[in-house]
């Protein structure tokens, strides 16, 4: 395959484009230079053709002039014309020259006609009474001045030309693929939820089975999704009261047992797993409904207001102590559903408390739309950073979890119109995790 310029071979990526402009530039280059270099021909024959005949002139008009008396000359004569010019007789003496004109013949005065003698160009007419010869001769450097002059003013609009129809190629290709870019645009800027088909208006018949193909694959994605999501809200519905009525039935046992004996513990173990499962389902319940487009409802909501009720629902104890609520005194109103909002907030705190190691937790309202949590963690290395915005993925931390939290808060930040952004280390060396929700203010 050829490399173009322009393209990376270590990538193994190439640009349609730059391939389809430089497969016609270089034809048309390829043209240009051929064309040039045919007419830079055709004028040197023909610069050659009008000199000669000026050439063939001037040796008929010297040869009509009445020759000198038989053993006299005339001298020479000063031309500004660049021919030079000898009249001689039937031995080769030089009766009559012009001042450039050489006092010796060189050429063969015998033979009638035009040709070229060694830098010169020679034309040969005889006088009426066939004892004399005219001889008009041009250096070939007073052809290439001619020449040189021709070419310039052939050469300058041509030059012009391949710059221009570079632009115009360049311009005509970059046009011609703004379909793709903004097909590009539409694929890139979608929120990961929309799954839609793509629209066909404006589309290029070229592009039509291509974009039919994308909205394939969208609708066959879009039925798996809803297949998946689904099951997951209909398994974690279906659990939830199972798994209640399990829970109450182990801890109604476990004050008939003696504690420290092994049927206690088993029983204290199998608490902790249904509270696990429990909680589990409550994630998958509220990962349902945001993936149901709970968070794309817009209205006002006033984020100090939501972060005191949110807080002042961690009443597990040592939750409260750990938790410290910072607001401003400018607006804190936002853009968003209010109950979507509190599942996000209610996410972040809990991520923060369980991974935190018992450090404090400093919930943080900010002006215009931007409410942080932030804890003092051994934090997150930049891989797992990276990655934790997906589905039961988790860090490096040993403290139970699902990895759902930061999913579902991402999902609500995009329905929202905002960003998750995510932090760690805060100080080097210090670990710190901190978690911002930027949404669009109200108005």
């Amino acid at each position: 395959m050829i490399d173009y310029p322009g393209e990376s071979a270590a990538s193994g990526h190439w640009s349609l484009e730059k391939r389809l402009r430089y497969q016609l530039l270089l034809p048309l280059a390829f043209l240009w230079v051929a064309g040039v270099s045919i007419a830079v021909a055709a004028v040197w024959n023909q610069i050659n053709d009008v000199m000669d005949d000026s050439l063939v002139q001037v040796a008929e008009r010297i040869a009509s002039l009445p020759g000198p008396s038989a053993g006299n000359t005339l001298g020479t004569l000063e031309l500004a014309s660049p021919v030079q010019f000898q009249y001689v007789d039937v031995e080769g003496n030089v009766l009559w020259r012009s001042k450039e004109a050489p006092a010796v013949t060189h050429a063969d005065w015998r033979r009638p006609g035009v040709r070229t003698e060694g830098l010169m160009r020679v034309a040969v007419r005889p006088a009426a009474d066939g004892q004399h010869f005219a001889l008009a001769m041009e250096p070939f450097q007073a052809r290439h001045k001619a020449m040189f002059t021709a070419v310039q003013a052939l050469l300058l609009p041509l030059l012009l030309l391949l710059p221009v129809a570079t632009l115009v190629v360049s311009y005509t290709l970059s046009r011609g693929f703004d379909s793709l870019e903004q097909l590009r645009r539409a694929l890139a800027t979608r929120p990961v939820h929309q799954l839609d088909a793509l629209p066909t208006e404006d589309v290029p018949h070229e592009l039509l089975a291509l974009v039919a193909t994308i909205n394939e694959l969208l609708g066959r994605v879009s039925l798996m999704m809803s297949a998946e999501k689904t099951l997951a809200a209909n398994s974690a519905h279906e659990l939830r009261t199972p798994l209640a009525a399990a829970r109450a039935q182990a801890q109604l046992l476990l004050p008939d047992m003696p504690p420290g004996t092994p049927a206690y513990e088993r029983v204290a173990v199998l608490l902790r797993r249904l509270d696990q499962l429990i909680h589990l389902t409550a994630k998958l319940m509220q990962l349902s409904r945001v993936e149901a487009g709970l968070g794309l409802a817009r209205e006002p909501v006033d984020l100090e207001l939501l972060a005191r009720m949110v807080v002042r629902d961690f009443n597990a104890p040592g939750e409260q102590a750990r938790l410290v609520l910072e607001t401003s005194e400018l607006p804190s109103w936002a853009m968003g559903d209010v109950d979507a909002l509190g599942i996000a907030l209610r996410n972040l705190i809990e991520n923060a408390l369980r991974h935190s190691g018992g450090s404090t937790v400093t919930v943080r309202v900010e002006p215009y739309g931007v409410v942080s949590v932030e804890d003092e963690g051994e934090g997150v290395d930049a891989d797992a950073l990276a990655r934790l915005r997906q589905p039961f993925q988790r860090g490096s931390s040993k403290a139970e979890g699902h990895g759902l939290g930061l999913s579902i808060v991402d999902a609500v930040a995009q329905q929202s119109g905002g960003t998750l952004e995510l932090e760690s280390p805060l100080r080097p060396g210090r670990g710190g995790f901190r978690a911002s929700l930027r949404l669009d203010p109200a108005p």
